[in-house]
């Protein structure tokens, strides 16, 4: 790349850049040509074709002319895209929709596609290489399209030899964005696929350090690989309960099918389970599971695959696509200080990107997370540094860090972290927010989304920048928006269960489930009859269960709040036939809670 820009002509690497904006079809390179450069000449596109920096794509094998399609070669496209311009960028995609009205009849509006209009995507998903390119484009012009990417690519086919089948495949839950690039993990995939496809029941467990690159993996898989199942199912683990609205869905759909007659394959992801952690009570059938996890040790029954770290040849292509001006000084010293860790790599080069400085060392923590543990941990470290840049220059990111301590990592609710609706459109709505996720401290929370999406290794380190009393003062605070924005929720409206159920994994780490308070305890109350309504008794149990082993710790045995949680668990075990527990937990209700297992 840098010999074709010191060797072309100025406007052929100008040329260059707008076509990392497009599919590579000589039509379409011909039009961003004398659209957008002033002399369009023909010596221009004989430059990049002899460049070396394109290859035809396989589709094209044997084609001829105008008919031929190409590629340009692996992390070419990513580092032109960086020198793209936005203004031009939008331009382009005006005029990649007008060619396939004018040569295809697909009328594709620009504006509605920008607004994620359901009919605009579809419409181009009709011609995938233009809808993946627009994806990646769009991603890379301002994170507000996240959700517009993820809709053009959610029907995207592996690029990989498998036998993924070819149909459509809905995905389910709160998945994480998929990151720009996944680098050296295509025999991790074609290994985890052959295994949950074998027709075993054996859960697959991709195993990882915190910022390895197992849950990248997992979204991967279940947006490409995942097309060989009819149904995906993402789960979100750490909880009491993870199942919930999920399960009572998954569970009508299902019966649906069967009523149809035909028995669906379908594959549910946990993601970041621990060993020892409750799985869910999901339906069975023609199930397969898949596991995200940092805990390395698995019992038997759990067939492991560890994600290797990064290879460092690897390491500069994947810095490059978040800091696309890293000398090549530069990307040693990143691959030298955090080139194992996927996360970390990428946390380093965009706070190099952002700030145009290398990461450096930041000051000693005086948080409670603080410890030896996280002493060595490359993506931890690589977050203390970005916090510390944008505590120093973004102060009003403290508050909402305080609560991105003490909420559980992984998808949170909007309304727990800013003032606004989440659903207002338009331009950034939260600094403090814009700020976070441009240093990608944060995925997700785009105008119009519900979820951001805190890695762990974030939330650690946002553990041990703050002393204990003002993260005390956080959960406070947190408990109190949960009870303004959810507490008069209805738990028996089928419609209102995805509110419950992002939720439900948040209310332990504030403390909500040992709180006295009345307003919170009927929070709670809710959420178990949320789970009663919706068919999780499993997850009403333990979530009940360990509410009343924290509030008995606070209160005594005749307090209001555990005589409510008693007289709805006893109610629920005798309806699982559990009637001896339910007598058990009447006459004495902190001795059961402590010996109910689950629960911890």
């Amino acid at each position: 790349m840098q010999r074709f820009r010191n060797d072309a002509s100025p406007e052929a690497y100008n040329l260059i850049v707008y076509l990392s904006a497009v599919a590579l079809s000589p039509p379409v390179m011909r039009i961003v040509q004398h659209r957008m450069l002033a002399d369009p000449r023909p010596s221009q596109l004989a430059e990049i074709y002899l460049s070396g920096l394109l290859e035809r794509t396989e589709d094209s094998v044997g084609a001829r002319g105008d008919d031929i399609v190409f590629d340009f070669r692996p992390g070419v496209r990513a580092e032109l895209l960086g020198a793209l311009r936005s203004k031009a960028a939008r331009q382009i995609l005006q005029y990649v929709t007008e060619y396939l009205e004018t040569a295809h009849g697909s009328r594709v509006e620009f504006a509605a596609l920008l607004r994620n209009d359901d009919a605009a995507v579809a419409e181009l998903r009709r011609h995938r290489p233009f809808a993946e390119v627009s994806a990646h484009v769009l991603r890379r012009l301002d994170a507000k399209y996240e959700t517009v990417a993820r809709s053009l690519e959610r029907h995207r086919m592996p690029d990989l030899t498998t036998d993924a089948a070819s149909g459509a495949h809905e995905v389910w839950g709160a998945v994480p964005p998929r990151p720009a690039q996944l680098l050296d993990r295509e025999r991790l995939l074609d290994e985890l696929h052959r295994a949950l496809t074998s027709g075993g029941t054996v859960p697959q467990v991709l195993c990882s350090p915190e910022g390895g690159g197992a849950t990248a993996v997992a979204v991967e898989y279940a947006y490409t690989l995942g097309s060989a199942f009819d149904l995906v199912v993402w789960l979100s683990a750490g909880s009491s309960s993870v199942g919930g609205a999920d399960r009572a869905r998954l569970a009508d759909e299902l019966a649906r099918r069967s009523w149809q007659g035909t028995e669906p394959s379908w594959l549910v992801i946990m993601d970041g389970a621990a060993a020892g952690e409750v799985l869910p009570d999901l339906p069975g059938g023609r199930r397969s599971t898949l596991i995200t996890s940092s805990v390395p040790d698995w019992p038997e029954g759990f067939a492991v695959h560890r994600v290797p770290a990064l290879r460092r040849r690897k390491a500069f292509p994947l810095a490059r696509l978040h800091a696309t001006e890293v000398t090549a000084s530069q990307g040693r010293y990143l691959a030298e200080r955090f080139g194992g860790s996927p996360l970390a790599l990428e946390l380093a080069a965009t706070f190099l990107a952002v700030t145009g400085e290398l990461p450096e060392a930041g000051p000693e923590r005086t948080g409670p997370g603080n410890g030896s543990s996280t002493a060595s941990d490359p993506a931890v470290e690589a977050c203390r540094i970005s916090l510390d840049h944008v505590l120093r220059t973004e102060p009003s990111t403290r508050d909402l860090l305080h609560r991105l301590a003490v909420l559980a990592a992984g998808p949170v609710p909007l309304t727990l972290l800013v003032g606004r609706s989440p659903k207002k459109s338009g331009q950034a709505f939260d600094p403090a927010l814009t700020a976070l996720r441009r240093l990608a401290l944060l995925r997700g929370g785009e105008p119009g989304g519900e979820y951001v999406f805190v890695h762990p290794a974030v939330r650690r380190a946002c553990r041990e920048r703050f002393p204990e009393e003002e993260l005390a003062e956080a959960r406070r605070a947190v408990r109190a928006r949960m009870v303004e924005y959810y507490g008069r929720d209805a738990p028996d409206v089928p419609a209102l269960w995805s509110r419950f159920g992002a939720l439900t994994r948040h209310l332990d780490p504030v403390g909500a489930l040992g709180d006295t308070d009345a307003y919170v305890r009927e929070l709670v109350l809710r959420q178990l009859r949320y789970l009663r309504a919706c068919g999780d008794t499993t997850g009403c149990r333990v979530l009940g269960t360990l509410a009343l082993r924290r509030l008995a710790a606070n209160s005594d045995a005749g307090h209001p709040g555990v005589q409510a949680l008693v007289a709805l668990l006893a109610d629920v075990l005798e309806e699982c036939g559990a009637g001896e527990d339910a007598a058990a937990l009447r006459a004495d209700p902190v001795d059961w809670s402590r010996q109910e297992p689950g629960a911890t």
